[in-house]
């Protein structure tokens, strides 16, 4: 058995992974620990609302959820009254045993496996401590479940790994490289289960990143029409490569319904975050850059990508800014008016636009003739320039799954706990 615990962003985040797996068929909620009702006779926003009692209790821990799987081996066959009682036994040992939580049996994988979920806020406001909860507390339960049910052991690390995702590099996705369903899919996942995002534009900010794009087709088009939604591969020059797969097409059913839901849950930004943001960009402006290329590669170090979008003509008409850390896309208008694209260009000193056919003069901002979430023919110096942070140096904090390095050599907090 391989146990593993993460700390997602919020209880809503965990809860929306799980049950929209029940929505698909692709889970079920089979046990519902220290509730008031049975899973069965729950419905989502009593889940919901249980926990959400408790973390109001508490408004200074950050990391309020917990979020754990247990993984089986591929071929191992367990009844789900003994899931159940393993999970429970599991909550026990690493100190949640008091604690209201769901357990939920996945149905989509080759090998047996459950998802729980719980907060760590206490009737009395008090949170469990979290810190390395994983080695201390979860390792131990591991091994001792393992050998009281005769479970299939986890014989270190590299067996552990034919129950994780396939790896996808933190490099943006290249055609050809990989199976291309599986590497969007696990690219996907990992956008939708770690950032928030308020519109199709914003995802699409996020998913640039890794030369992807959620394309909803154009208006008067039949996929356009039907609401349907194609991912696709981009190559360096932001055109599309590959087939497109339909959002329909992979299990998780990233749909423009689904990610409406997405949309409406984001609303809520946290003032902390639009702080840090807007500190972020007034220190790097501080500093007084040359050009939009020297704001972005001083902007790197915070883990922050400014993303313009342009016209046909070549001029700057919005401005957004992905925060990796704080895995969040803010617009202009949430940061201020002294923060839209052309107040920033003002800070610069840079003017907003330049024809197309015209040479490049120095003071200028080399823009592309085109939107960089569209199908351009060209890539300038401010698309290059996100790719700073897709650099080693700044992949700290990401999960396992998006990034190359081996756990030991990756610096930085990780969210795995």
């Amino acid at each position: 058995m391989v146990a593993k615990i993460t700390a997602p962003r919020s209880i809503r985040a965990a809860m929306e992974y799980n049950e929209h797996k029940v929505a698909e068929r692709a889970a079920i909620c089979i046990y519902a620990g220290n509730f008031l009702k049975e899973a069965a006779e729950l419905n989502r926003v009593e889940k919901m609302e249980r926990f959400s009692q408790l973390i109001a209790l508490n408004q200074r821990t950050q990391r309020n959820t917990l979020h754990a799987s247990l993984n089986f081996a591929v071929g191992e066959e367990i009844r789900r009254d003994k899931l159940i009682l393993i999970a429970r036994e599991y909550m026990e040992r690493i100190g949640f045993g008091e604690q209201p939580f769901l357990v939920y049996q996945h149905l989509d994988a080759a090998h047996p496996h459950v998802h729980i979920v719980s907060t760590n806020i206490q009737p009395g406001g008090a949170a469990i401590s979290m810190h390395k909860i994983g080695r201390d507390k979860s390792e131990p339960a591991r091994i001792a479940i393992e050998e009281k049910y005769e479970l299939v052991k986890a014989q270190g690390r590299d067996k552990s790994k034919e129950y994780e995702l396939k790896p996808v590099s933190i490099e943006k996705l290249q055609y050809g490289k990989r199976a291309t369903k599986q590497a969007i899919g696990n690219a996907l996942q990992y956008v939708l289960r770690e950032y928030r995002f308020r519109s199709l534009p914003e995802f699409n900010a996020i998913l640039r990143l890794y030369n992807l794009k959620a394309d909803p087709g154009l208006p008067g088009s039949r996929i356009h029409s039907h609401k349907g939604l194609l991912y696709q591969i981009l190559d360096e020059k932001g055109k599309g490569i590959g087939v497109p797969i339909k959002a329909s097409g992979f299990h998780f059913k990233p749909t423009i319904q689904f990610l409406e839901t997405k949309f409406e849950a984001n609303l809520h930004i946290d003032p902390v975050l639009i702080g840090r943001v807007r500190a972020a960009i007034d220190q790097t402006l501080g500093k007084k850059p040359s050009s939009f290329d020297a704001f972005t590669k001083i902007l790197a170090p915070q883990r922050i990508v400014p993303v313009p979008y342009i016209n046909k003509q070549g001029v700057l008409y919005g401005l957004s800014f992905v925060d990796l850390q704080g895995k969040i896309v803010l617009k202009a208008s949430d940061l201020g008016k002294g923060y839209s694209g052309q107040a920033i260009l003002r800070r610069l000193g840079l003017e907003p636009n330049l024809n197309p056919g015209e040479k490049e003069r120095p003071g200028k901002l080399p823009f592309p003739g085109h939107d960089p979430f569209g199908s351009g023919e060209k890539r300038t110096d401010i698309e290059r320039a996100a790719d700073i942070l897709l650099r080693p140096e700044f992949q700290a904090g990401l999960p396992g799954e998006l990034s190359q390095q081996p756990a030991k050599k990756r610096k930085g907090k990780s969210r795995k706990i």
